[in-house]
C-alpha cells in the first residue's frame, strides 16, 4: 500500500524513480458524457477532454507529493526519470479547438506546439512549460512518442509525416536539431508498432504516447476512442 490517499481522476504515465522511492504520473479527470463504442467493445473509464496539464510526484514512503502545471489547455505524457532520480523528462503539447466549419478535421480538440521537456524536481516552482526543451515538434511532423535517456539531454522518438505520409524514428539532444533514423512509408491500409530502445535497462514507466489516456487519434482529441486504458513500458536505448 502507497500512503497519499485516493486519486479522485484517472492516472496515466506512471513512473518510478530509478531508487524506488518516487512516483510520478499525470491525471485526467472522467468522461460523464457516454461514448459511442463499436459493436462488442466493452465500457470503460475515458477521460476528458483536457483542461490545464498536470504533473504529480509522490513520495511513496510518506504520501507527501508535488504537483507542476500548466496555465493552458494542454496534455502532458512519456512521462520518465532520468538516472540522476531528479529529474523527469516529459512531453507537454498545448490543445486548441477544432476550427468551426473545417470538414478536413474530425470532431475535437487539435494537438500542437509539442515540445520534450525536463524538469528538476528538487528546484522551486510549478510551471510545467518552465523546464528547458530538449526539442521542439518539426513543422509538418506529428510526434506520436518521444522518450528521454538515462543521460537527462538525448533520447528517441516517433514522428507521422503528411508528405509524403511515413512514420520515421528519430534522435534528439539538447541545443541539437533532431536526426531522422529510419522512415517507414505508410499508406491508409499500413499499421505500424515500433518499439523505442531495448530490454537491456528498464525504466519502469508506462508510456503511451503524448496522451496516455487514449484520445489522441491523428493529431486530433476526442473522448470516443474504444481503446482502453493500457500500460507500455519504456527502455532506455544505449549510447
Amino acid at each position: 500500500m502507497i500512503p497519499g490517499g485516493v486519486v479522485p481522476a484517472l492516472v496515466g504515465s506512471l513512473a518510478i524513480s530509478p531508487d524506488n522511492t518516487r512516483l510520478a504520473y499525470t491525471t485526467a479527470p472522467c468522461a460523464t458524457s457516454p461514448r459511442p463504442l463499436p459493436r462488442g467493445v466493452p465500457d470503460h473509464p475515458s477521460a476528458a477532454l483536457p483542461g490545464n496539464a498536470s504533473l504529480t510526484v509522490l513520495e511513496m514512503t510518506t504520501g507527501a507529493h508535488r504537483t507542476w502545471t500548466t496555465d493552458r489547455p494542454s496534455v502532458v505524457g512519456e512521462i520518465v526519470w532520468a538516472a540522476d532520480g531528479a529529474t523527469l523528462g516529459y512531453t507537454v503539447a498545448e490543445v486548441h479547438p477544432v476550427p468551426q466549419g473545417d470538414p478536413s478535421q474530425p470532431p475535437g480538440d487539435i494537438v500542437d506546439t509539442l515540445t520534450m521537456r525536463t524538469l528538476d524536481t528538487g528546484s522551486a516552482g510549478t510551471d510545467l512549460l518552465a523546464g528547458p526543451a530538449l526539442f521542439h515538434q518539426p513543422d509538418g511532423a506529428s510526434v506520436t512518442s518521444a522518450i528521454m535517456n538515462l543521460d537527462g539531454h538525448t533520447g528517441v522518438g516517433t514522428m507521422r509525416q503528411a508528405s509524403p505520409p511515413a512514420i520515421a524514428t528519430f534522435d534528439f539532444a539538447a541545443g541539437q536539431p533532431i536526426v531522422v533514423t529510419h522512415t517507414f512509408p505508410i499508406t491508409n491500409r499500413d499499421l505500424y508498432s515500433i518499439t523505442l530502445g531495448d530490454r537491456n535497462t528498464p525504466r519502469y514507466a508506462c508510456l503511451d504516447g503524448v496522451d496516455p489516456f487514449g484520445r489522441l487519434i491523428q493529431g486530433t482529441l476526442t473522448t470516443t476512442s474504444p481503446r482502453p486504458l493500457s500500460c507500455g513500458t519504456a527502455y532506455d536505448t544505449p549510447r
